[in-house]
């Protein structure tokens, strides 16, 4: 919160990650907070039904892992209250489906949407990268028309590794993500044992920089670090330079 100062009215965030790395369950991780704050949230997926995300809910908020829930094992000590979210699961889906949605729920203070890349664009454009660009002007127009944040994943280029910190370039098929959001977020393993690096690369209000956080996959949690980041440092193999460990 200190680094980022916060989402407001009309924003479009995008958040960055190779697959694997927890993207899905950081941005339930942010609607959730949300929802719990007392704000009608709106989640819409196309990954994942509306049962599935229900279920890591479930394994954030009680003593059941993500194992136990899929496999029903579970006991009365598992349960535990769990966040409102309004979840959207439909196929095909678009900006104008999206606007369609959002209207029927009263009080809206946020959506997100996981993915971009799953997104159809309103109108046909002659390559994907357009059509991509299109969709997140699309998008920061209704999060200015509605007055609220939306946050929207994205995927990274093949080429980027998903141990290594990823910059703006390194979003997938399209500048333009870029220069419509006013916040864009990356996620990367630091190390292999659960450590992941948030680096806030743009930030319109606010400043950039790298929180650390930990990763519990089986209870789809992340939980800040008070370690500061530091960039790997640089040694010398076979006359060029590669990043250490």
């Amino acid at each position: 919160d200190s680094v980022l100062k916060g989402f407001e009215g009309g924003q479009l965030i995008i958040v960055g990650a190779r697959p694997g790395v927890g993207k899905s369950a950081f941005l339930l991780d942010i609607a959730e907070s949300v929802a719990r704050a007392g704000n009608e949230t709106l989640f819409v997926s196309l990954e994942m039904s509306a049962s599935e995300l229900t279920e890591r809910l479930l394994a954030r908020r009680s003593m059941a892992t993500m194992d136990n829930l899929i496999d029903r094992d579970l006991n009365d000590e598992t349960w535990t209250d769990i966040a409102a979210l309004h979840f959207w699961d439909k196929p095909a889906v678009t900006v104008s489906k999206i606007r369609g949605a959002a209207a029927t729920i009263h009080n809206l203070r946020l959506i997100v949407v996981d993915y971009l890349g799953l997104m159809q664009a309103d109108r046909r454009a002659d390559s994907r990268n357009l059509e991509l660009g299109q969709i997140s002007r699309d998008l920061k127009n209704l999060a200015s028309e509605l007055q609220i944040p939306i946050v929207a994943a994205a995927q990274l280029n093949r080429g980027v590794n998903d141990t290594e910190r990823p910059t703006l370039l390194s979003l997938r098929d399209s500048g333009e993500l870029e220069q419509n959001g006013s916040k864009v977020l990356f996620l990367w393993r630091v190390d292999e044992f659960g450590t992941v690096g948030v680096s806030v690369a743009k930030n319109r209000r606010g400043r950039q920089g790298v929180v650390q956080m930990t990763f519990d996959g089986a209870h789809q949690k992340f939980t800040e670090l008070s370690e500061p980041y530091r960039e790997p440092e640089k040694k010398r193999r076979g006359g060029f330079l590669e990043s250490g460990t």
